[in-house]
């Protein structure tokens, strides 16, 4: 009975924007790390950046890794799997611990947290308004 009531359109659409957020970041992750070590000496050459600034292999592939989970995670919301709420949220909180102390709390790096914290709250706002679909409470008769 649980299963038959429908997921609400705000937890949809997040969903989809988090899932083609997902595909565009694997992409372009898979990308970077094919072509990466031409480009990155090509602006190391130029000087456009600086050596402490070019991501390392190892947090492309974290970031991959996370990306592919939170994905993952957003298909079990959407199939009205609970496991998938706590995949995300913990993946959520793991990630931004990893950016704050990756990048620290400056510059653009605060504006993306606040941004990133403002959609994770969104999100568990209207998974929370739907929990009884998670099994979240017990319905009374």
């Amino acid at each position: 009975m649980e299963n038959e009531q429908k997921l609400g359109a705000g937890i949809i659409t997040i969903s989809i924007l988090m899932l083609i957020g997902t595909v565009i970041s694997i992409l372009a992750t898979i990308f970077v790390m094919v072509v990466g070590d031409s480009l990155n000496s090509l602006m190391l050459q130029t000087g456009q950046v600086d050596a402490s600034m070019i991501p390392t292999t190892g947090q492309y592939i974290f970031g991959l890794v996370t990306t592919l989970i939170s994905g993952i995670s957003v298909i079990l919301i959407l199939m009205k799997n609970k496991y998938g709420i706590f995949g995300y949220f913990g993946l959520f909180i793991l990630n931004t611990v990893y950016n704050i102390i990756v990048s620290g709390t400056a510059g653009t790096a605060i504006i993306s947290l606040i941004i990133s914290i403002a959609i994770a709250a969104l999100y568990g706002y209207f998974i929370y308004k739907k929990r009884a679909l998670y099994g979240f409470v017990e319905e009374t008769v």
